[in-house]
């Protein structure tokens, strides 16, 4: 990846099928500029949003000088290529923008990120091109401020391009990529010299069915939640998933998806959390209330530890995805809506950490 990126192509993504040579012509930048403003916008965030925050962009450069619109504290730059992060270095001095704008060379599968230092992470064809997609989003969820955002986006598995890319990498396999680059760079064309390259020769393109996530994890259970208006039965108090469970002793082996099918809010009984507890331990809840066939079983945190943290609702879009670990004290808002408030709720555990039940009870049969 390091001798690929940079030398053979700067990537394909955003690049004006007009453009010059020149990488990071306004052309091209101002197209990177629409395309991240639309992907924003499904995300929910307006350009307000970002003034004065931390940005974290990976890629050519193109993306964090497409940022600067937002008029944020300060843009952190990664990419894997030296060639790349000695470009942009020539580009930001160039404009005079160094203290807008930082880079630095680095992989995401094995240089640390700075803990909690982000509000926003952008990631737009990147995350299928690392050596451990585990590692890297590991390496990227620590780097995230609490209540921080971040935009993956990777290429689709059953699309046209990609049954295409794949037959075009077959015919070439024999070809060398010196030989096909210098008869490509015949065309003079940037635009087709760069989309050809990343679709044929790019390195770690396997992210099309993600097994690195099966390894470890199990799904535990998968739950379509409906949440009627006014009907408070089985809403939880502040409560931990992992004390339902305790599978996993440690909160960060297990994660929590929450997925709501309709746009949430204080009214319809958005989640409510307290950030800074989601490292917490199961042990930090017990019992107290049996559930039966129309209520549920309530194992609730303890009074002592809510005093710790704060509490904030989370007004969610809909099919937009809240990540947590499993010992996250949350509770269920109430619905006072006029309408059903549905949520698809994943939750994951590592079965082959030593904290995982099965392991715990084999230690104390020895």
């Amino acid at each position: 990846m390091k001798n690929f990126f940079g030398k053979y192509t700067k990537g394909s993504s955003f690049i004006s099928s007009k453009s010059d040579n020149d990488h990071f012509s306004d052309l091209n930048i101002n197209k990177v500029k629409k395309n991240i403003l639309k992907n924003l916008k499904k995300m929910g965030i307006k350009k307000k949003d970002l003034f004065g925050k931390v940005i974290m962009n990976v890629g050519s450069g193109r993306e964090a000088l497409g940022f600067l619109q937002f008029n944020p504290k300060m843009i952190y730059h990664y990419d894997i290529s030296s060639i790349n992060i000695r470009d942009f270095k020539n580009e930001i001095s160039k404009k005079s923008i160094n203290k807008y704008i930082k880079t630095k060379q680095l992989d995401l599968s094995k240089d640390k990120l700075p803990t909690e230092k982000f509000d926003f992470i952008y990631l737009h064809g990147i995350i299928q091109h690392v050596s451990h997609v585990g590692l890297a989003i590991i390496n990227l969820s620590n780097s995230l401020k609490t209540n921080g955002k971040i935009w993956f986006y990777f290429y689709r598995p059953g699309s046209l391009s990609i049954l295409l890319g794949s037959i075009q990498r077959f015919l070439l396999k024999n070809i060398k990529i010196n030989k096909f680059y210098k008869e490509l760079k015949r065309s003079n064309n940037m635009y087709y010299i760069h989309s050809v390259m990343d679709d044929c020769y790019v390195p770690n393109r396997q992210l099309f069915y993600p097994n690195q996530y099966k390894k470890n994890l199990m799904l535990r259970s998968v739950q379509l939640r409906m949440d009627f208006p006014f009907d408070f039965r089985n809403s939880y108090g502040w409560h931990q998933d992992n004390a339902y469970d305790k599978f996993n002793l440690q909160s960060k082996n297990s994660a929590i998806l929450l997925i709501p099918l309709v746009n949430t809010d204080v009214k319809n009984g958005t989640i409510v959390i307290k950030p800074g507890s989601e490292n917490s331990t199961f042990n930090y809840s017990r019992k107290v209330k049996t559930g039966n066939k129309y209520e549920s079983e309530q194992i609730l945190v303890k009074n002592k530890y809510l005093k710790k943290y704060d509490s904030k609702s989370i007004n969610m879009i809909k099919n937009n995805c809240l990540a947590t670990y499993g010992g996250l004290f949350h509770r269920s808002g109430e619905n006072k809506s006029d309408h059903i408030r549905f949520t698809i709720v994943a939750r994951y555990n590592n079965i082959l950490s030593k904290d995982f039940l099965f392991y715990r009870e084999l230690n104390n049969f020895n």
